[in-house]
This record gives C-alpha cells, structure tokens and sequence, in this order.
C-alpha cells in the first residue's frame, strides 16, 4: 500500500471518529447547557416556593389580604417556572409530576383557607353585632322574652359553626405545610438530580475528551511511524547508499522491500547502482581496450619495421618451404606405399600413384568413391569397428586388411588411417596408407605350414621316445642304477618339454592358418576349473600355493562355449600364475558375470611383469627377463595362444601388473556363447 493512501485512510479515519466523537461532546454539552438552565429554574423554583412558603405562614398566622396577593403572585410565579421547565426539559419524572400536583393542591388549599378565613371573621362579625345590640337593649331597659332563647341559640350555633370553620382551617393549614414542605424537598431533590445529571454529562465530555486526545495521540503516533519506518528511515539508508556509490562501492544495493513509493524509490535507487556498475565496468573495460590497443599500435609499429626487415629472410624461409613442400609431395605421390586422402565422409579426394598401381584403378575412377571401391572383403564388425575408432574415438587405425584390384585378385595390406582434426577437434580429412604385405603373409603362411608340418612328423618319434623313457622309469626292461635312473629323467622331463612345444607350435599355426574348429556346446565351466585344478595340483601341492577358488551366483550353469578353447584359456593364465608365484605364495581363480559376458580373472603376488615389457606380453615367443632368470622351460606362447583364440571368440584378455607385487589377468568373452567355426584341426592340449 502507498504511504499516501496510509495517510489518508489514517487521516480519514481519524476525522471520521473525532466528528463522530465530536457529535457526542458537542451533545453533552448542549445536554449540560439545559441541564444548567433548568438548574438555574429549579434553583429560582425552589427560591419562589421558599418565599411563598414565608408568605404563606404569614398568611396563616395574620390573614391579610396583602398577604394573600403575595401568595398568589409567589404562586403563580411558581407556575410559570414549572411550566418553563415541562417545556425545556425532557426530564418529567416524578419529582416534577409531584411538584405539579402539589403546586395544584396549593392553589386549591389555599384558596379554600381563605374562604375559611374569611366564614371565621364573619361569624365573629355577627356575634360582636349581638353583643351590641344586647347590651344597647339592657342599657334601654328593654326586655324581650324571646332574646334569651335567641342568644342562646344563636350562641349555640355561633359556637359550633366556629369550631368547625377551626377544624377545617387547621387541616387546611397542616395540608398547606406539608404540600408546602413537599414542594421545597422535591424541588430540592430535583435540583439534585439536575445536579448529578449535568455531571454524568461532564464526566461523558471529559471521557469523550479524552478519548480524542489519545485519538489525536495515536494519530500523531502512527503518522510518524508511517513517516520514520516508510520515510525518514529509508531517506537516511538511501542518504547512507549514496554516500558509498560516491566511495566507489558500485552496485551498492538498498534492497528495500515495500510496495510504496519509498520501494520504487528504492528499486530506481538499485537499478541506478547497477547501471553505474555496468557503465564502469564498461568504462573500465573500453578504457583497458583502448590502452591496450595503444600498447598494441605501439607493438605494431615497432612489428611493423620488424616485418619490414624480416620480409626478405621470411620470403627466403617460403622459397625454401615450398621448395620442401613440394618435395614432400612429390615423395608422397613416388612413395612405395598406397596413400590416399578423404574427406570427412570417406570419399576420396587424393591418391598417389602407388595407390593406382596397387589397387588397379585411376585416380579419375578413384575420384569421389570411397575405399569400398577396392575393399568390402573384411566382415561387417571389422568395418564398423574401425569407423568407430577412427570417427567416433578420432584416434588413428591399424590392422590388417583384405582388398580386391580391379582385375579381381585379392591382396593383403597393413593399413593405417589417421584423421586429421582442426582447432575445434573436428575431423577436416583422413589420411589412408597401406602396404601391400601379401607377399610377407604368403612367406609367414609357407613358414607357418613348415612349421605344422615339422611339428607333426616331430610328434611320432617323441611320442615313442616319451614312450621308452616312461618303460625305463618303470623298470619295465630291467633295474637301472641311480646315474641312469637321473639321465633317463631327464631325457623323460626334456622330451615332455619338447612335446609341448610341439603341441604349441601346432596350436599357432592352426590359428594362424585358420584351421582352427571351433565347437560349442552347453559346458559347465565350473567343471573345466575344477578339472584344470586336479591337473595342477602337483605344482599347487610342490610350491605349497594356497589356491581360492571363487564363482559368481550369477554364472549360468550352462554356456554355449568349445570346452577345449576355455580349457587352454583357464590352464594357461592358472599355470602361469601357479609357476611364476613364490613358493607358499597366494592364487585366485574368480569365474563370474560382467554386463553381457563371462568374466575370468585369476590374480598372483609372485614375480610380475616389468613395466617396460607389459607392451610385448601377447607377442609370440616372447618372455619378460624377470621370469628367463628364475624358469627357462617357458616357450613364450601360452599367452599369445590366449589372445589369438579370444580374438577369434570375439573374446578380450587384458592385465595388471606391479613387478615384484604380482599380476592380475581378466578375459571376458560372450556371455551368449561361442559361434561356431568349421575348420579341419582342434587345439591340442598342453601338459601342465
């Protein structure tokens, strides 16, 4: 509400009481005015019926005709006051009704007295004419028989009619006084009851005063609390606010929360310190601009004669730049290598000339197609794989890749595309060189087939061997003395090694030649471990490992898996951790679900792996030197075996390792199962 409707709603409201309260003194006052008026009356009334009450005694007790007149004129006087008072006053009560009615029995009494007074001064005439003329006879001498009977009778009637008249009078006279009396304690009474009328009436003025004067109080109190809470006190917090803004504090702010005019004043007072605020920071920042921009204009001239100077050398720096530039150009179209240019897209908007000598196509045909022009000879998920890496990831691609030229012959490449990002991390271009590797594939698959084939025609005499050399441990052909029971061992224990190499090598070259079978079929995996367990529980028992063994609730008693793939899987990570453990050393085996797949991972504290090696775990042949110095049995292939087969599975393997600590390996490969694989050849299992 605005403090000018607060004033004058309290203003209004005021005056509307004090007029009304104003009213009701004013009333009184008049009622008191009356009130006195009549008081005034009643006090001449009860004066006249004083002196008429004199005069009536006196009349009383000396009748007179003078008398009476001052009765009467006291009487009337009397009358007239009563009638003034019946007309001036609403106060007819029953004071002034019995003043009334004895003011007419007054006047009905009193004239009866002097009618009587008057009957008493006649007879007493009569009777004094008597004696006269009575006395007038006997002094003539003249006697009259009848005058004795007459003045006996006359005196007897003359006596009674006297006391009769006295009787009367008296009674008049007592009922005169006391009427008399009556009207001078009713009047009296009266004038009390004036009397305290006028000072109930005083004492409602005096409340009525009252009353005002707190109201005017009151009045002057909530305007200057209006005045001080909506006004003076905000007009000093907003004196204080202009006195910081002239300090410096801009955006200085009252924060005055009404909905009057001192608010708008208040958030006008705000917006204004904000604006200041702004204007300056603006200021400021135009003014730190402006010098910078001075700084710069500086700068730049001296750059300026810098440049100047610089041109020549620069223009000689461009020479020499483009002479390598085109160079570099010309070594990448004379290069060995297929290199061709893409747009975001994969359409091709450069190629060099090996890329036509390779594939077969001009760059003219090449131009605006993609590398599917050539290619489309890889499965779906090699594809969407390296789209993934290369466009989603944007990080650089490398494999192996099966192409087609344009005659139709197939071919193998080592491919790497790298996409080349901006500024703002978008991909501009991809750059695609391959190699052409055919030719070290066809040497790799004649050396893996030699390798195959040594490998099984090694498989029949080390079979008879390992066959001669357990009959001679047995005693079979005969007892041996110790020194040949020792040499036949080891010719035992070194053929056994040799065997699993064999087998090996057998296992890489069926994976690497794609011979490899591949059967699923509903396995328990928990009996494959359990299997592998007793296998190694000579190792376990001979090193003093303590083996834990764990499975997921949440493993399926069934998965659609080759046996023989997870059995190699599990035996190689579990003998692995078993051999490269310290003697009473700690192995776990956990079997359990992740997301969409079987999780294996078997945990070691034994030697680890030196961390400038871990790159080079999955290579084939190769072994970390920490482990050559403490076992030289290892061939280096369990874990590259291991990742062929889960590469083939669509599975993953992977490693933690602190040297000295230990390691922990994790494989995952498909919860669904295993897809099936024709092929000729079967994993061979290795002795552990």
């Amino acid at each position: 509400m605005l403090i000018k409707t607060k004033i004058y709603l309290s203003l209004l409201s005021a005056m509307l009481i004090i007029v009304i309260l104003g009213l009701g003194i004013y009333q009184t006052i008049s009622n008191i005015n009356q009130d006195n008026s009549i008081r005034t009356l009643i006090s001449e009334l009860a004066l006249k019926i004083y002196e008429r009450n004199i005069v009536a005694a006196d009349y009383i007790l000396y009748p007179s005709e003078r008398a009476k007149i001052q009765w009467q004129i006291r009487h009337e006087q009397i009358g007239e006051i009563l009638n003034r008072i019946i007309t001036q006053n609403s106060l007819y009560n029953e004071r002034l009704a019995a003043l009334l009615n004895s003011q007419d029995k007054l006047s009905q009494d009193f004239l009866s007295l002097t009618e009587r007074y008057k009957l008493q001064v006649d007879v007493s005439y009569d009777e004094q004419e008597i004696y006269k003329v009575f006395l007038e006879e006997i002094k003539k001498g003249v006697t009259t028989k009848d005058w004795p009977v007459k003045f006996v009778d006359f005196l007897s009637t003359q006596n009674e009619q006297i006391l009769l008249n006295q009787t009367l009078l008296g009674r008049l006279v007592a009922g005169i006084l006391v009427e008399a009396q009556s009207m001078a304690s009713n009047s009296f009474l009266l004038l009390g009851d004036v009397n305290y009328s006028i000072q109930r009436a005083q004492n409602k003025a005096y409340v009525l005063g009252g009353v005002i004067t707190v109201l005017l109080f009151s009045v002057i109190g909530m305007l200057f609390l209006i005045f001080y809470r909506g006004v003076f006190k905000n007009i000093l917090k907003l004196f204080s606010g202009v006195n910081k803004i002239a300090a410096g504090y801009y955006g200085y702010k009252l924060n005055i929360k009404r909905n009057d005019e001192i608010g708008k004043l208040g958030k006008a007072f705000d917006d204004m310190s904000e604006t200041i605020k702004l204007e300056r920071k603006k200021l400021a920042e135009q003014s730190k601009v402006m010098l910078q921009n001075h700084l710069d204009l500086e700068e730049r001239e001296a750059a300026i004669l810098n440049v100047l100077e610089d041109v020549e050398v620069e223009k000689h720096k461009s020479d020499i730049l483009a002479d390598d530039l085109q160079k570099f150009k010309l070594a990448v179209k004379k290069s060995s290598d297929h290199i061709v240019i893409t747009d975001p897209g994969g359409k091709i908007i450069d190629a060099n000339e090996a890329a036509e000598r390779i594939t077969g196509y001009t760059f003219e045909q090449m131009r605006g197609k993609t590398p599917a022009l050539w290619g489309k000879q890889m499965p779906k998920e090699f594809y969407k794989s390296m789209w993934h890496i290369i466009k989603e990831k944007k990080q650089p691609f490398h494999g192996e890749i099966t192409n087609r030229r344009v005659d139709g012959q197939t071919y193998i490449s080592e491919v790497d595309i790298i996409p080349i990002l901006g500024l703002n991390k978008q991909i501009l271009y991809f750059v695609g060189i391959e190699r052409d590797v055919t030719k070290e594939k066809n040497i790799d698959r004649a050396k893996t087939e030699f390798v195959s084939l040594a490998s099984h025609q090694l498989r029949t005499p080390l079979t008879a061997v390992n066959w001669y050399s357990e009959m001679l441990l047995n005693r079979r052909s005969g007892k041996l003395n110790p020194v040949q029971e020792k040499y036949i061992e080891t010719i035992y224990d070194s053929n056994l090694r040799m065997i699993n190499l064999v087998n090996s090598l057998l296992n890489v070259s069926r994976i690497e030649m794609g011979t490899l079978i591949i059967e699923p079929e509903r396995t328990d995996i928990r009996q494959i471990v359990n299997s592998i367990i007793v296998d190694l529980g000579y190792k376990i028992k001979l090193k003093q490992i303590n083996l834990l063994k764990r499975y997921d609730k949440s493993l399926p008693r069934a998965v659609m898996v080759d046996q023989q793939i997870v059995r190699i899987i599990i035996q190689n990570l579990l003998s692995n951790a078993v051999k490269y453990s310290h003697d009473k050393g700690n192995v776990e085996l956990y079997v359990g679900v992740k997301k969409n797949n079987i999780l294996i991972k078997v945990v070691d504290n034994g030697y680890g792996i030196t961390k400038n090696q871990q790159n080079q775990i999955f290579t084939k042949l190769f072994r970390a030197d920490n482990v050559k110095q403490k076992d030289t049995d290892g061939t280096g292939l369990g874990l590259y075996i291991v990742k062929s087969i889960l590469d083939e599975v669509g599975g993953r393997v992977w490693f933690e390792s602190i040297e000295n600590k230990g390691s922990t390996f994790y494989v995952t490969f498909p919860k669904k199962g295993m897809k099936l694989k024709e092929g000729t050849k079967r994993l061979e299992e290795v002795d552990v």
